[in-house]
């Protein structure tokens, strides 16, 4: 092996230079890994200062997702852990529920879901009951008009049975009147009747006369 002075080199310089090799590889390998705990330092740290930016501080991470609010699941069912496909899906820690602090959890997802469905269920019963309502309204209302037009129609025959009564009531009090006349007339028949019979009794057929006119004033109500 040729010297730096472009010489032979002895053995002791040769494990000179190999010593002086071994304490740069150490040196150097020794920086290596200072660089490479402070990158495993960084690399830990990462998720409490990305906590602190959220406004999380270490003590109150969530150990769950470690303050990131994510969470890598097994399958597509995610947080409700049910049946869905076998691909690894990221979603929402169901721990803090996305706010990363243990003790300052978000509203829950699969809780929010379960009053959505719950919701849901809700409008659709209200609407049912509306739709039955509306249905019975209809009929009800169907029914009310039929009475209102039996009421009309009542109401109608009522004025018309009012005419009739009091054209009857006219007609009445004219017949009671022609029979009043009528009686007046009989009785000075009789009247007259009387005189004859008794002025010439040989005249019978006065008195037959004086018989029926009595008869038709019991009749009329004398």
């Amino acid at each position: 092996m040729n010297t730096p002075d472009g010489g032979k080199a002895t053995y002791e310089q040769l494990l000179d230079m190999n010593a002086a090799l071994r304490q740069t590889i150490a040196q150097q390998t020794q920086e290596l890994q200072q660089e490479r705990d402070k990158c495993d330092a960084i690399r830990n740290r990462f998720p409490v200062d990305a906590a602190s930016w959220r406004g999380v501080d270490e003590q109150d991470l969530c150990a769950e997702c470690g303050g990131s609010g994510t969470k890598l699941y097994s399958n597509t069912s995610t947080y409700h852990y049910s049946a869905g496909g076998q691909a690894m899906t990221l979603s929402v820690c169901d721990k803090c529920w996305g706010s990363g602090n243990k003790h300052k959890p978000w509203r829950s997802w699969k809780l929010a879901d379960q009053q959505a469905q719950e919701v849901e269920r809700l409008k659709k019963e209200v609407n049912d009951e509306v739709q039955t309502s509306l249905k019975y309204l209809g009929e009800r209302n169907e029914k009310i008009k039929q009475l209102t037009d039996a009421q009309a129609t009542m109401a109608k025959q009522a004025a018309e049975l009012e005419a009739i009564r009091d054209t009857v009531g006219e007609t009445e009090f004219a017949l009671r009147q022609q029979v009043a006349r009528l009686r007046e007339c009989l009785v000075e028949y009789m009247t007259l009747a009387d005189k004859i019979c008794y002025a010439e009794p040989e005249y019978t057929q006065y008195h037959t006369m004086k018989t029926k006119a009595s008869q038709a004033l019991r009749e009329t109500g004398a």
